[in-house]
């Protein structure tokens, strides 16, 4: 059985003393810390069908691009996580290999972006607010293969940190209408890239095809979501990457970069 260390019981109680005070996040990344080694971590909201925003991030200078500014201005419609939340994901501590699509590691978004943030693996404590939104601290973790003993680390610790982010955020006005209506905003640039994908060469059922191959789905469970047969799925990849002029996953990646980027120039 894991043993936490003793001084998480001093961290644990400046977290609670912080309670609704602005030292409330930097005291639970603490208290995390003296538990389990990462390389980077970061606090972030995610609303219902709307943009993610960063709260807290301490990500090395040299990684917050590909961190922090590629996520916000798009990536975050291809992450695992955030679909995850989507989809339903309760409060808790997940990691990557929960979560993440059957062919994620195999995929161009995994190989050209979480590769480029430089971590191993990925936990995530999850808590979900009552209002609709789920705060979610992630850790860069140092375990190419996630050991026992930091899952049964976070396992122990979990609990407390729901409860105490559960106290601090729904008690306090963190989300006033304009931070939920700058979301929306954002969200409905960042969806319209997804309606627009390919230029109008592609199909709806190619377009839904082509998101599903950038975010690391594989053959067989593209067909099973989509309710059609293998063979059809494959006719539909080589009829889109027919289109788009280009032979590997790793174009359709560039594609997908040069239109989220084109969207937030139009923007400007």
């Amino acid at each position: 059985m894991a043993q936490i260390p003793d001084s998480w019981h001093d961290h644990a109680a400046e977290v609670v003393s912080a309670i609704g005070t602005d030292h409330f996040p930097a005291k639970v990344i603490g208290a995390i810390s003296a538990v389990v080694r990462y390389n980077q971590i970061v606090i972030i909201s995610i609303p219902k069908a709307q943009s993610p925003n960063f709260w807290i991030s301490e990500v090395p200078a040299v990684r917050e691009k590909a961190v922090v500014d590629q996520y916000l201005n798009g990536c975050y419609l291809l992450d695992p996580w955030y679909h995850a939340y989507q989809e339903g994901l309760s409060s808790g501590v997940y990691f990557l290999e929960d979560i993440a699509p059957d062919d994620f590691y195999s995929s161009a978004y995994y190989w050209q972006y979480f590769k480029a943030i430089e971590i191993e693996n990925e936990a995530v404590i999850a808590v979900n607010l009552d209002s609709a939104i789920q705060i979610q601290i992630s850790m860069g973790l140092l375990e190419k293969v996630v050991s026992d003993e930091t899952k049964e680390k976070l396992a122990l610790i979990t609990p407390f940190i729901i409860a105490a982010s559960k106290k601090h955020w729904s008690d306090l006005n963190y989300f006033p209408e304009t931070f939920l209506e700058k979301s929306k905003i954002i969200h409905s640039h960042m969806t319209q890239v997804l309606n627009c994908f390919g230029n109008g060469r592609l199909t709806d059922r190619e377009r839904e095809i082509a998101i599903l191959i950038i975010r690391g789905y594989s053959l067989k469970a593209m067909s099973e979501m989509l309710g059609i047969a293998m063979g059809t799925t494959k006719v539909h990849c080589k009829n889109l990457y027919k289109k788009l002029d280009i032979s590997s996953q790793s174009e359709l990646f560039g594609i997908f970069l040069d239109d989220i980027t084109q969207t937030k120039e139009a923007k400007k």
